[in-house]
């Protein structure tokens, strides 16, 4: 029996109760079935622990196993316990039965025939969830900037365009700066499949915050990048998040849609 798909409007509030995505959800497939893509923001502060080992795989409960910390065992899992919950609502196939597979670049993604391609981040006590037809598609979220010698390292990793950009800043300058070219690189990188293998100073994704064409590589299709900035709202460290998308326009960054798996966070999209 199929029963109706929760309500899917950007200011959903509350975890949707796994009984609700039974069958396929039309109304959630419709969008990206006309080419949109769909950008869940997940509170992984929202657990919903006794439907974890019914939904979740023996691997992924083993995987959190390992973590030293309680807590980062639990976001793990509620993070999986969302994307499994999305997918399954998108696909109508049970949560625990998803054939989640890894590419050959560490890439998760689902086999080519059920046509739904998805990527995740998750930094700190938040995750982002982007799913559409496409299988390329990539998203990075990062909370707070690496330790050390910021400046050293952005002079590896970014490119020779940017550099002259990051190079007079410091201190929270450099920092915001740093995020927001990083994610961007990161989502460039995930949408394209070959995570860190591809140098990211090889990738010019723009330092400001607005929609660009990216083509690292001249054989493959360009991407689109665009920046999701969020708000200070009590973040101690500065944050950053951006959405690529690969083989289409950037015209299919301006069909994102925007949805809450958990409590409404204030986002931007730029």
């Amino acid at each position: 029996m199929t029963t109706s798909a929760p309500s899917h409007s950007h200011t959903a509030t509350g975890i949707f109760p796994a009984a609700a995505w039974h069958g396929p959800a039309s109304g959630l497939c419709r969008r990206i079935d006309q080419g949109g893509i769909d950008l869940w923001r997940v509170d992984l502060a929202q657990r919903t622990a006794d439907a974890w080992p019914r939904a979740l795989t023996p691997d992924e409960l083993a995987r959190a196993g390992r973590f030293a910390r309680r807590e980062l065992a639990e976001r793990f899992l509620q993070c999986r316990f969302a994307l499994r919950t999305l997918l399954a609502a998108y696909s109508g196939l049970p949560m625990h039965a998803l054939p989640i597979q890894v590419s050959a670049q560490g890439k998760p993604q689902l086999p080519t025939a059920l046509a739904l391609g998805f990527n995740l981040s998750h930094a700190g006590g938040h995750a982002l969830i982007a799913i559409g037809r496409q299988r390329g598609i990539g998203v990075d979220i990062e909370c707070g900037v690496p330790a050390g010698d910021l400046k050293a390292l952005a002079r590896q990793v970014f490119s020779e365009a940017e550099w002259p950009v990051l190079s007079p800043l410091g201190g929270d300058d450099l920092a915001r700066a740093f995020l927001l070219g990083w994610t961007r690189k990161e989502a460039c990188l995930k949408a394209l499949g070959t995570g860190l293998l591809l140098e990211p100073d090889r990738i010019d994704a723009g330092l400001s915050s607005g929609t660009q064409r990216v083509r690292p590589l001249p054989a493959r299709a360009p991407v689109a990048v665009t920046s999701l900035v969020m708000e200070a709202g009590g973040q101690a460290a500065p944050s950053s998040a951006a959405l690529a998308v690969s083989e289409v326009g950037a015209d299919r960054l301006g069909a994102v849609h925007y949805l809450t798996f958990g409590p409404h966070a204030p986002w931007e999209h730029d």
